[in-house]
């Protein structure tokens, strides 16, 4: 399982019993990292498979992650398990408009939990895992999981928000075409549109 953020990932991890690391590089290691650690690992022995989400929800999602769950509208963010940042891009911001405005910019363009869904899914420029599902059809795309690997594992909703608004509420156009060209290599591959 290749572990992309805001995509399901803690519901994912739960349903099959995956203890993770707390800290985001190993927990959502992307592929091409899994070879580099690992790079005696026969990849063609496992069914490897993700899950994908529209770059503009996701970036939603992430939003409200970190700015209420993790403490990012004060000084010093509860950023992961092991780790506190202090003035963060969330703590600087005003509100999701500015906030959307200045990530493109900031070194959390970078960071692990937003960067591109793309970059945990390719080797070598080239897509290497055998299935990608989409957040937008889990429970289908669940069960083409579990066909796959032989198992029937419920899927259920760890993490889910409650009373957000629908993605497409939160962003102006400056702000919709800014995401749109920080993730424009996840909506031309996964075809993905506002």
């Amino acid at each position: 399982y290749i572990c992309v953020t805001k995509v399901c990932s803690t519901s994912i991890n739960q349903a099959i019993r995956h203890l993770y690391h707390p800290e985001p590089r190993y927990h959502h290691m992307g592929i091409g990292e899994l070879k580099s650690y690992y790079p005696d690992i026969d990849l063609s022995k496992y069914f490897k498979f993700a899950f994908v989400r529209n770059p503009w929800d996701r970036f939603v999602s992430l939003y409200n992650d970190f700015l209420n769950m993790r403490n990012g509208k004060d000084r010093i963010m509860n950023y992961s398990g092991l780790i506190q940042k202090e003035d963060t891009i969330y703590y600087r911001s005003n509100g999701f408009q500015d906030f959307c405005l200045k990530f493109a910019e900031s070194e959390w363009v970078n960071e692990h939990h937003h960067r591109p869904q793309v970059d945990y899914l390719k080797i070598n420029g080239d897509i290497a895992v055998d299935f990608v599902g989409r957040f937008e059809n889990v429970e289908e795309d669940w069960g083409k999981v579990c066909g796959a690997i032989g198992v029937q594992i419920s899927l259920g909703h760890a993490r889910a928000s409650s009373g957000r608004k629908n993605y497409r509420e939160y962003y102006e156009d400056k702000t919709r075409d800014c995401i749109a060209e920080v993730y424009k290599e996840d909506i031309k591959e996964f075809g993905y549109e506002f």
